[in-house]
């Protein structure tokens, strides 16, 4: 369990630092 929300806030994190990876990964 804290494993997968340690890894989200990484994810948004990550989403956060670059918001153009994110478009990317939606228009994909």
């Amino acid at each position: 369990m804290q494993s997968s929300l340690i890894g989200k806030i990484e994810k948004a994190h990550r989403y956060a630092e670059e918001p153009e990876r994110i478009s990317m990964h939606e228009f994909r």
